[in-house]
């Protein structure tokens, strides 16, 4: 028996243990949740009563705290995703300037209420910044967090992680607002890559500088700072625009005055002549002369022909035409569905599976096999009107990867890819199985599912 559960134990019920006894994944009973359990130093406990009672959307929600021997245990919410580090290994080691914009205003909007409250995190860094299957961003891990009274010259206890903590965080000075912004910074740099040299690099200058009086002195600050250099660079994409079409149009005017029309109308040729305009019908044109010099005599009925476009607005009109005519391929995470069955029946996180179910499974105390005819299946609508081109299923269970191609999704088409669970052992009584969907040279999605075996 754990020793919380001296305190707990009625209400929760063990599923695993983690980081070597001091952390659990736990089942409530109530609630019919699976949460995660932690000890903390109890000197800690007006953080965590204040983050609970702030109910923060971008941070773990925490269910209940208690003291035992000198312990605070902390029941928070467990997430399923995965974290900001393994995004960046599954990318290669850089993601798109887009996502992560999102990222630096979701933590931002994260670490107002929270600096706001006095609360500085002090760790944050992309292995405790989580993405939840829903895309959320959430902040975790607030196990060196620190109220700031703004009553001490320096930090007391010398901790963080190298490469991401201020110079501060050494005993260089007092920890505060900016010394989250520094690894907040820190963490975009990472996200960005070395070779970045786009419009966010300035940002992360903002917030890496060692010196804190020269960072941004709040999160409004940046988020400040942020915003002007995006409408900057939206006027200025504006401006180009203008300028771009200034230079196409201007030649086509030109064009236009210097180059004589092609049939001018009866009037004009009168006027020529020195006939009076009204003496020629409006609508009749005089004869023509051949190349041996015979006139010949005929009528012709015209309509007054419009404007000859210039060679050059004539190619704009085509390039426009064609580019028009040519399908854009969307990323496949905003233009298609996709959705889970386990044996047929929806699904959409983790399963319990009852004890009298998986103890008639193969395997003994240590490890149960699901059976064979056990399959997740993933059903995919493309939805758009491009395909989904040469599509890539990575299937990673209990830390064993697998991939394969798939055929191509073609445009208003659905297909159900059957993922098997048979054979495979669930060690203990907790598996966690993640699956990615890439499309060649687009986006990827991620899903985590998680079964245990209950009680």
């Amino acid at each position: 028996m754990e020793k919380w559960e001296q305190v707990l134990g009625g209400l929760y019920e063990t599923v695993d243990r983690l980081n070597d006894g001091t952390a659990w994944l736990v089942y409530d009973k109530i609630g019919k949740r699976v949460c995660f359990l932690k000890q903390r130093d109890c000197s800690s406990r007006d953080l965590y009563e204040k983050l609970r009672a702030m109910k923060n959307p971008q941070v773990p929600e925490i269910y209940r705290l208690a003291e035992q021997e000198g312990q605070l245990l902390v029941v928070e919410e467990y997430l399923e995703g995965s974290t900001l580090a393994d995004r960046l290994e599954y990318a290669g080691g850089a993601l798109e300037e887009k996502l992560v914009l999102c990222i630096l205003q979701e933590l931002c909007a994260c670490l107002q209420p929270l600096h706001e409250a006095g609360i500085i995190h002090r760790d944050i860094k992309p292995s405790n910044i989580m993405l939840t299957k829903r895309e959320e961003v959430k902040l975790i891990d607030f196990g060196i967090a620190r109220l700031s009274k703004g009553t001490r010259r320096r930090d007391t206890e010398f901790l963080g992680t190298k490469g991401y903590a201020p110079p501060e965080q050494y005993g260089f000075g007092e920890t505060d607002a900016r010394s989250d912004i520094y690894s907040l910074g820190v963490t975009l740099q990472r996200c960005l890559g070395k070779e970045y040299r786009g419009s966010l690099k300035s940002i992360v200058a903002g917030c890496t500088a060692l010196d804190p009086a020269d960072r941004y002195g709040s999160v409004e600050a940046l988020l400040a700072d942020l915003s002007r250099r995006q409408k900057k660079r939206k006027l200025q994409k504006g401006i180009g625009a203008v300028l771009l079409a200034i230079a196409v149009l201007l030649p086509a005017a030109w064009w236009k005055l210097q180059s004589p029309a092609e049939n001018p109308l009866p009037q004009e040729k009168a006027m020529e002549a020195g006939e009076p305009a009204e003496n020629v019908a409006p609508q009749e044109i005089s004869a023509a002369t051949t190349s041996q010099g015979q006139e010949t005599s005929q009528k012709q009925d015209i309509a007054v022909p419009e404007a000859v476009a210039p060679a050059a607005a004539q190619n704009a009109m085509e390039t426009k035409q064609d580019a028009a005519a040519t399908s854009f391929t969307y990323p496949f995470l905003q233009r298609s569905q996709c959705s889970f069955y386990l044996n047929g029946a929806p699904f959409e996180e983790g399963i319990g599976i009852p004890a009298h179910i998986w103890q008639s499974w193969s395997g003994n105390e240590e490890g149960r096999s699901f059976p064979e005819d056990w399959a997740l299946t993933l059903h995919i609508e493309n939805e758009s009107a491009a395909d989904f081109v040469a599509p890539r299923l990575e299937v990673t269970f209990d830390g064993s990867a697998s991939s394969q191609n798939l055929p191509t999704i073609p445009s208003g088409t659905d297909r159900d890819i059957t993922i098997p669970l048979g054979g495979r052992q669930i060690p203990g009584r907790l598996c966690n199985l993640a699956v990615r969907l890439e499309e060649a040279g687009g986006m990827s999605m991620y899903w985590n599912f998680q079964f245990y075996l209950e009680r």
